[in-house]
């Protein structure tokens, strides 16, 4: 294994890379050069590529603060699956087996495209690999059409799950045999895998969240592949796929440049992005990229066909992408109209210093240190929109339980924003999280005072659903049924009582209790924005409702007692 790195650095700067809480912990002694000790990124490991070798290099930890990146360390690349999928998919066009132009519901029926819009079948499977279907939702779900088909660019990753059901039903066999068999095995990426594989699971790099500390997840051997976002694999295997996108190997000439040819435009680049078939395009020179983001571990790739080579880094970070720009542009130089549209932000912009440290003042600190820090960067950068520092910081906040803090933030965007009344009602589940309840009610009548006939429905939706939470909290009675008398099966929905609770199962998913709010309705614990109802006929219950917190709503018939 060789490690190296940019500039070299003493292990005391490596000590002040450490973030938050876990600063004071003993590091391994593991490269950690500045370019990413100044991003915040914990691990992260790089290959260039050209198309006769792939050079591998590793910086920074692959657990903090125990374990170095090795080149063995399997990352999750997130949406850096899409380009494999699609590689795979050309795999099948050149054996006949697929066309680029086949109507996805003419290949699989089933697919749930809206059925009675005759939109649905003119939508390819080429549509659905360059982001154009004009469809929108979830693909287990309802869709519905936003654009029309071949139109417009919207980046819409349950297109490759269409894709996927469809390769899965003409193959028989699962996304991961298919993709071992045409991807994986041709190209000796025997580290990489769409699902996490028993074997590999030992080498898989932990995430880190922005403050830099670990997150422990379960991974689930049974979990299924995703084709938009699940693969594994280390920098070594995803530098021999982009290998084989510079020299074109397992693939005809005709199939990498149909890949790297624009179908469609994305909007609001003047022209200089579009994308392709897995890739997007930089239409200019002709670099082809891709990003991945799944929150706490972020990686990008970009490469050039006429310059023969191309890189990949794949990061275990929350700023992961800090460092795109920096990178693309050493190898590739000239304006960065991919990461520009991208949006992160460079590891040194004001907007994502002022986001890190606002939330590290109210995590580590307190709420004084975090408003102090908050407004501090008000004060030095005029021209910072701190209205998008204080929304994401009030994000990360409610999602640490730090609804003290995230109360404040919210009462200064308030003031910003008097007629936002989503800003009174987030305030209000953070004034009730931290038992103030009388500023809650204070700020619920407020946002009461500021709704009228041009109110939105998800408004109306919102404020209804925490009256009904706050009406809830107030019954001092114990449900009035038996809970015995609500058991059964409600189609896919199961209700069953364990030490005298109900417990709340949809299929294979959850298992969630039952709390009686009033009425007929239950909450679901640990569940904020689902809700069930029992409707009864004749003294018994004949169906289940399903409340949403956005007002939707779904019913189930009691299929046996």
């Amino acid at each position: 294994m060789r490690h190296s790195f940019r500039t070299a650095i003493a292990l005391a700067s490596a000590l002040s890379f450490a973030m938050g809480p876990m600063a004071a912990a003993q590091p391994q002694d593991c490269p950690v050069p500045e370019f990413i000790a100044r991003a915040d990124i914990r691990g992260m490991g790089l290959a260039e590529v050209r198309s006769e070798a792939v050079e591998v290099t590793v910086y920074g930890f692959a657990e903090y603060p125990i374990a170095c990146v090795s080149e063995e360390t399997i990352f999750e690349a997130a949406s850096l699956t899409k380009p494999v999928v699609a590689y795979l998919v050309m795999r099948l066009v050149d054996q006949g087996r697929l066309a680029l132009d086949d109507v996805l519901i003419d290949r699989l029926p089933s697919l749930p495209l809206p059925p009675d819009d005759e939109r649905s079948a003119e939508v390819t499977i080429s549509m659905a690999l360059s982001h154009s279907t004009g469809l929108q939702g979830p693909d287990d779900g309802e869709l519905r059409f936003v654009n029309d088909p071949g139109e417009t660019f919207q980046y819409y990753p349950p297109g490759y799950r269409l894709v996927q059901r469809i390769i899965e039903h003409i193959e028989g066999a699962p996304l991961e045999e298919i993709a071992q068999r045409e991807v994986f095995g041709p190209l000796g990426m025997s580290s990489s895998s769409l699902v996490f594989r028993d074997d590999l699971l030992d080498r898989i790099a932990t995430r880190h969240r922005m403050l830099g500390d670990p997150i422990q997840r379960d991974r689930d051997s049974s979990r299924p592949a995703n084709a938009a976002a699940s693969l594994i694999t280390t920098p070594g295997d995803y530098g021999r796929f982009l290998q084989a996108m510079l020299s074109g190997d397992q693939l005809t000439s005709q199939s990498r440049r149909v890949m790297l040819t624009s179908q469609v435009t994305v909007p609001d680049t003047d022209g200089a992005v579009g994308w392709g078939v897995g890739w997007g395009i930089e239409l200019k020179r002709g670099t082809f990229f891709h990003w991945g983001d799944a929150g706490s571990t972020k990686c990008f790739t970009m490469g050039s066909i006429e310059d023969g080579r191309a890189f990949v880094y794949l990061t275990n970070s929350y700023y992961g992408m800090a460092v795109a720009g920096e990178m693309a542009a050493a190898r590739f130089p000239g304006a960065q109209p991919a990461v520009e549209w991208l949006d992160y932000g460079a590891w040194d912009s004001a907007r994502r210093l002022a986001r890190r440290d606002v939330v590290r003042a109210f995590v580590n600190g307190s709420t004084e240190l975090g408003m102090e820090t908050f407004e501090r960067y008000e004060r030095d950068y005029p021209d910072l929109d701190m209205y998008n520092v204080a929304n994401f910081a009030t994000w990360i906040l409610g999602g640490r339980d730090k609804h003290e803090g995230r109360a404040q933030l919210l009462a200064w965007q308030i003031n910003q924003r008097p007629d936002n009344i989503d800003l009174y009602l987030n305030r209000v589940q953070s004034l009730r999280q931290i038992g103030d309840e009388d500023a809650a009610v204070e700020t619920l009548h407020l946002a009461l005072a500021r709704v009228d006939d041009a109110a939105s429905e998800s408004i109306r939706n919102r404020i209804s659903w925490i009256q009904d939470e706050m009406l809830a909290e107030q019954q001092s009675d114990e449900a009035p049924r038996d809970p015995s008398s609500l058991a059964g099966a409600y189609g896919e929905r199961r209700i069953s009582i364990e030490d005298g609770r109900l417990i709340y199962q949809r299929g294979q998913g959850t298992r969630f209790t039952l709390r009686w709010m009033h009425g007929e309705t239950y909450a679901l614990e640990g569940l904020d924005w689902f809700r069930l109802r029992f409707v009864f006929e004749d003294g018994r219950p004949s169906k289940v409702k399903g409340l949403y917190s956005d007002g939707r709503t779904d019913e189930s018939l009691r299929s046996q007692p």
